[in-house]
């Protein structure tokens, strides 16, 4: 593989993996919002009223940026000899799914578990590859 192509892999799986942060957070407050009840003081507010809260943004901002750089420091080894064009978007779908089903519990819990299943996807397409290579061998 040439540089090149190894430096547009590195930066499709950095990408990626912010991507799929990003979405996960969002996903993650916008349920939360949703399901508070009427007595909640943050009831009512919009996503972007929510993103600025300043206690919302150094939790929300470090919680995505510790899962985008943990997501993509994992993708590095176990997506490698992946098919970005499938693993991407199955680890995205998957994460995001996760942060929104579990969101109305906690933003912290359902993106930690968002995470889990992300890494969990990730394992699958890392096994899939090398278990397709070894059966070529």
């Amino acid at each position: 593989m040439s540089r090149r192509n190894i430096l547009i892999r590195v930066l499709a799986l950095a990408l990626g993996a912010l991507l799929c942060a990003l979405l996960a957070g969002l996903a993650a407050l916008y349920v939360q919002g949703k399901s508070l009840p009427p007595s909640d003081g943050a009831y009512g507010m919009t996503l972007w009223e929510t993103l600025h809260d300043p206690a919302v943004q150094v939790v929300w901002g470090m919680l995505v940026g510790a899962g985008a750089v943990i997501g993509f420091l994992l993708a590095l080894p176990l997506l490698w000899r992946s098919d970005l064009r499938k693993a991407v978007p199955a680890v995205i779908l998957a994460t995001v799914a996760a942060a929104a089903a579990l969101a109305t519990r906690s933003v912290v819990e359902s993106l930690g578990v968002a995470l889990g299943v992300g890494i969990a996807v990730m394992l699958a397409f890392f096994l899939h590859a090398h278990l397709s290579i070894a059966r070529r061998a």
